[in-house]
C-alpha cells in the first residue's frame, strides 16, 4: 500500500532515472516513448518498488537492467528540462 508521500510521478524526460528502492506515489503515469531507469550501480540497483493510491498506467518502459553510477535522479517528478536533476525533492 502506498502513503502517496512523493506525490504523482509522470515523467516527460527521456529518459528518467530514480534512485532504487521504495516510492510511494499517487499515481504512477509514464508516457509512450519515455523510459524510466534506476540509477546507480551495485546489488540494490535493479530494486524498484513503485507504489500508488490511485491509477497506475505504463506505456513507455520501466528498464530494471541499473544506470549508470554517476546519473543524478530526477528532482522533480515532473521535470521538464531535459535532463535529470540533482537529486531530493
Amino acid at each position: 500500500m502506498s502513503t502517496g508521500s512523493e506525490g504523482a510521478f509522470e515523467p516527460t524526460v527521456n529518459p528518467t532515472y530514480l534512485t532504487p528502492g521504495l516510492h510511494n506515489f499517487t499515481t504512477i503515469r509514464v508516457p509512450a516513448g519515455v523510459v524510466v531507469y534506476v540509477a546507480g550501480a551495485g546489488p540494490a540497483a535493479a530494486t524498484l518498488d513503485l507504489r500508488a493510491t490511485g491509477d497506475v498506467r505504463i506505456d513507455g518502459m520501466i528498464d530494471l537492467s541499473g544506470g549508470p553510477a554517476t546519473q543524478n535522479t530526477v528532482a522533480s517528478r515532473t521535470t521538464r528540462e531535459g535532463r535529470a536533476g540533482s537529486g531530493g525533492v
